[in-house]
């Protein structure tokens, strides 16, 4: 992918984006849609390398919604944010600031003030805005790639290219009807993919998804497939929707494993998708 989202995100599909662009090619669609887009980074890429096909992405997230709703203003916010943690220390390079101990403990710091007083007197999409910045964790650590010149120019880079896409912010609604497009579903799994954990509930989305939901999703895929889609879903192993899925329309799975590095630990992933026409 030529474009990279200026934040971590979790369960960002850019790392199956060559398998979604071939699917998607051999579809012989011209209409793109990411009902659960997360951060985008598909949708935008997709447009990118396919400038005459409709993208649109679907985004319920209040930190990616703020980032959009900034727009003009992320860039200044961010900067000015940047210099908030960083006065009195702009001299010393990012890399030598996170191996002094005590300074990167002042930024954190300066970070929980900011988040526990507003002292920057920053709007709430603002604050959200640089959460999404700060970590994965809804913003409530600092990540130490926080900052840098170069994140500066990926941030502009997507802003731009955010332009190209159709964007909408909707609960799933299994009413949604859609017609001759390749639809990506990647919504949000009640099992972890850490492949020691299969059949343990790793998430806990509360009354965000449930297993009802996963029922609701499959009845809008069935729904629409008479209308001559292509479906492209995502999960977990073991993850209830994929019993689902294999009970409604019988197809195959394919696992796809990885290594994911968090903390410095390095686990086994498994993720499964499926192609249903």
């Amino acid at each position: 992918m030529e474009i990279q989202k200026p934040f971590r995100y979790f369960g960002s599909k850019g790392r199956f984006y060559s398998e979604i662009k071939e699917i998607f090619i051999q579809s012989k669609k011209n209409t793109y849609i990411d009902l659960f887009a997360g951060g985008m980074e598909v949708a935008v890429n997709l447009k990118e390398d396919f400038k005459n096909i409709k993208v649109i992405a679907n985004v319920k997230d209040e930190h990616i919604e703020s980032f959009l709703k900034c727009n003009k203003m992320t860039i200044n916010r961010y900067k000015e944010f940047a210099r908030f943690l960083y006065k009195d220390i702009e001299k010393i390079t990012v890399k030598e600031l996170y191996i002094d101990k005590k300074l990167w403990a002042e930024i954190k710091r300066r970070y929980k003030k900011f988040r526990k007083d507003n002292t920057l007197n920053f709007k709430n999409n603002e604050i959200r805005m640089v959460e999404l910045f700060a970590s994965l964790n809804n913003g409530a650590s600092l990540s130490n790639s926080f900052y840098s010149a170069a994140k500066i120019e990926k941030i502009k880079v997507y802003l731009d290219k955010l332009k190209n896409i159709e964007i909408m912010h909707n609960y799933f609604n299994e009413n949604w009807s859609y017609k001759d497009s390749f639809i990506l579903l990647d919504p949000p799994y009640l099992c972890g993919t850490e492949v020691i954990k299969i059949g343990k509930k790793g998430y806990n989305y509360n009354n965000i998804w449930t297993e009802k939901d996963d029922a609701r999703l499959v009845e809008f895929i069935r729904n629409n497939l008479k209308n001559h889609n292509v479906f492209m879903v995502f999960g977990s192993l073991e993850n209830n929707l994929s019993k689902l899925i294999q009970k409604a329309f019988n197809v195959d799975f394919v696992v796809k494993k990885y290594k994911k590095s968090i903390f410095g630990i390095s686990l086994d992933r498994a993720e499964w998708y499926c192609v249903i026409k």
